[in-house]
């Protein structure tokens, strides 16, 4: 059996409508094989690079604090007045400090808690519990800011101050005799 052959001849407006179909199947083509997966691929790297250089900016922002954090270390390394952690069992030293420190008052007590270690273990923190009784607010003050001066690395802490005996109500804080409680903690290296 032999095939018929087709012969006919398309017209100039069937070649053109043939023309456009070819036209528009390669553009859908184009569209659904390049365009839509070489957008979403778009799509995605931006995405992509959008959270690269946010985490790029929290980089460089931890990076500028810890260079910050580096020079004040720096600077307080090279003052003259600057605190010192001394090595461990510096209890000696500290409790001359604290007698010389109160050596104003009136009365006080110290009580010294049980030592502790950071979570590292490389600082010992040397908690004592002390209280004492000053003249006049100004002398408190005094006592009190001595005791922030310590060459040895230390942190106040629950301060309270009150007012003892006060024998004119009209002068103030200012007079009379005041009764001062606080937490020193003192820093020791191990």
């Amino acid at each position: 059996m032999v095939m018929p052959q087709l012969s006919k001849q398309f017209t100039r407006r069937e070649k053109i409508l043939l023309l456009v179909l070819c036209l528009l199947l390669l553009g859908a083509l184009y569209f659904w094989l390049v365009h839509i997966p070489v957008s979403n691929s778009l799509a995605e790297l931006q995405g992509q690079q959008t959270q690269a250089q946010n985490q790029i900016s929290a980089l460089q922002a931890k990076d500028a604090r810890l260079r910050q954090m580096r020079q004040e270390l720096e600077q307080l390394k090279n003052e003259e007045n600057a605190a010192v952690t001394p090595s461990y069992n510096n209890l000696e030293n500290v409790v001359a400090f604290l007698n010389a420190a109160m050596g104003s008052a009136q009365d006080y007590s110290l009580s010294f808690q049980e030592v502790s270690l950071t979570q590292d273990s490389s600082i010992v923190r040397r908690s004592i519990q002390m209280s004492f009784v000053a003249g006049s607010f100004e002398q408190a003050k005094e006592m009190v800011l001595s005791l922030r001066g310590s060459p040895y690395r230390c942190q106040l802490s629950n301060l309270s101050m009150s007012q003892a005996q006060q024998s004119d109500t009209s002068s103030g804080l200012g007079a009379g005799v005041v009764q001062i409680s606080l937490t020193i903690t003192f820093f020791e290296q191990v």
